[in-house]
């Protein structure tokens, strides 16, 4: 078994575990000890209300009363009173003397190259560009190793842990611990004094269904800070889980991703998407869209991450491109057609507006962050074909269409440019994660 693999299976096998482990914390913990979880998370959002009521009640402890007096920095009478009411005067003196967040540890939920972990990596690279010391870490069968791994075109070291007991034996070494996927939020809460939730979009978070949310609760209810990579996810966040994420939105990298005029527009249709994930809708896509292909005498290119097959004279498929092979397929495209279900973001259209490429898509949701249906884009509801072949052909037969969501598309794709992008992400990071603040409740 190769060390991909390897990491895939462990990663496998503690899932599970974080779920029962987690459904039993909450089951242990008492009544207090609760109401101080939901108080200090309320409180982490920029709610002071459920924790200021703790005190009137007489069931805060003193981390409750630490928390409060940090919310209330700007406020001398209300810091002060919460401030002299903590009888452990040691805890304001030890958190105060500590510096901001120098070293991160980041956890890694697998290495196969997907846009979360684009999104991952450029997270790591921004905060690594502004002086932060930053490790990623993977499950493995050995507890501190150093593997040097490939996750698509980015090359990095990862260290290893064997499960969640091994991660105290270096916690203490990181100020600040990342969790990229929500089953890594409980056992980072455990062992690291503060972390911070990453979230890329995942298809249980996704869901509306009661078993799903009962289940995800046990993660997101801890005093645990929460970003994303959307608005549609930071809903999510604020419907299903009464939790504030902090939007951190992808980027496109303008240098790499853009209208090339040495190279002439090709007719064919292009597809990005990986068939083996249902949420894609990859297939269905394909089949729908070669009567397009028929009547307009051109074929489909369909980009997958993994290998894949679809049967067809007029599908070529092109697996894993190199990033440049990539771009200019981007460049050539007539269109890009994306019909997934949801999305957290969305990323790929808005590469293709980079490249002067006209899109249309279903209204996954996620990709409203940035489309405007008949402005920069043509969106269809989730399978409803015969809307999505008439803007394809509306792209063929009505130049002035298809020149309009070429320009807007273009512009839309200058506010997300990598550059201006990361900055803004970390200005928000530091601000709100980055700096000491909050203790844990219990």
């Amino acid at each position: 078994m190769n060390i991909s693999a390897t990491i895939h299976k462990k990663a496998q096998m503690l899932f599970p575990q974080r779920i029962e482990r987690a459904n039993t914390f909450w089951s242990n913990a008492s009544e207090e000890e609760v109401q101080r979880l939901i108080g200090t998370s309320r409180l982490i959002d920029g709610d002071s209300k459920f924790a200021e009521k703790l005190v009137e009640l007489r069931k805060h402890n003193d981390a409750i009363l630490y928390n409060l007096y940090k919310h209330y920095e700007n406020s001398a009478k209300k810091r002060n009173y919460y401030k002299n009411g903590i009888i452990n005067k040691k805890l304001i003196k030890d958190e105060e003397t500590k510096v901001s967040t120098k070293k991160i540890a980041i956890f890694l939920p697998h290495v196969a190259w997907t846009g979360g972990m684009k999104m991952i990596f450029t997270l790591g690279d921004i905060l690594k560009n502004k002086g932060y010391y930053i490790d990623y870490f993977v499950p493995y069968t050995s507890t501190g190793e150093t593997l040097n791994l490939k996750v698509g075109p980015v090359s990095i070291e990862a260290i290893t842990y064997e499960d969640d007991t091994a991660i105290q034996s270096f916690s203490s070494d990181y100020d600040l611990a990342i969790a990229t996927y929500w089953d890594l939020i409980f056992p980072l809460y455990q062992n690291f004094k503060k972390t911070v939730h990453f979230g890329q979009g995942d298809y249980n978070t996704f869901s509306n269904k009661p078993d799903k949310i009962k289940m995800l609760q046990l993660f997101y209810s801890l005093p645990v800070h929460h970003m994303g990579v959307s608005s549609f996810l930071t809903d999510i966040m604020r419907q299903n889980y009464n939790r504030r994420s902090w939007i951190v939105p992808c980027s496109v990298n303008l240098s790499k991703f853009n209208v090339n005029k040495d190279l002439k527009k090709e007719d064919y249709i292009l597809v990005i998407g990986d068939a083996a994930n249902a949420y894609k809708n990859t297939n269905e896509t394909i089949i729908n869209l070669l009567p397009i292909a028929e009547k307009f005498n051109t074929h489909i290119k369909w980009i997958t991450p993994t290998k894949g097959e679809f049967n067809h004279k007029l599908v070529e498929t092109i697996i894993n491109p190199e990033q440049s092979q990539l771009v200019e397929l981007f460049q050539k495209a007539k269109v890009l057609v994306n019909g997934s279900l949801i999305e957290a973001f969305s990323l790929p259209p808005l590469e293709a507006m980079a490249c002067g490429t006209p899109v249309v898509a279903s209204n996954n949701m996620g990709i409203l962050q940035y489309a405007v249906n008949g402005k920069n884009i043509l969106l269809f509801p989730f399978k409803n074909y015969d809307l999505m072949k008439e803007h394809i052909t509306n792209i063929y037969t009505k130049p002035e269409i298809e020149l309009s969501l070429i320009k807007e598309g273009l512009e839309t794709a200058k506010d997300y440019e990598e550059g201006a992008v990361n900055e803004m992400n970390f200005e928000l990071i530091r601000n709100e994660f980055l700096v000491s603040r909050f203790i844990k409740p219990i």
